[in-house]
């Protein structure tokens, strides 16, 4: 829990149609659930016909800030929300990643493989 982010962005690559991308910006969290509140709604905003195709889809957050750096926002702090994200955390660094997930997660688990980021290269030891 080293850093904060403000705005994340949902890009769609499709076989038939020209790539599709929005962002969305909020208040500096690490909160996985505001995260995946804020994917939803990009989500929903995607493209929807017949004939278009996903080929890739891909999730960027920017805006990171070391948590040093941040003050949080009172106004939509969860203290109980917090302790849970943190306790996930914990686990999956002690027990390796995704010991524990989200129940809309364990489908999707054993097609998303581990990425080398253009910034930092991955520890495989604490995400493979």
């Amino acid at each position: 829990m080293d850093h904060f982010t403000c705005r994340l962005e949902l890009f769609i690559k499709y076989t038939n149609s020209p790539s599709w991308s929005s962002d969305i910006s909020f208040c500096d969290t690490q909160d996985t659930f505001r995260l995946l509140e804020a994917f939803e709604v990009l989500w929903d905003r995607r493209p929807r016909r017949a004939g278009l195709e996903p080929k890739a889809t891909g999730v960027n957050l920017s805006g990171l800030a070391p948590a040093t750096k941040v003050t949080p926002s009172l106004l939509e702090f969860d203290k109980r929300q917090q302790q849970l994200c943190g306790l996930m955390d914990a686990i999956n660094k002690r027990y390796g990643q995704n010991a524990v997930c989200f129940g809309g997660a364990l489908g999707a688990l054993e097609y998303t493989p581990m990425r080398i980021a253009f910034t930092r290269i991955p520890d495989p030891e604490t995400e493979s």
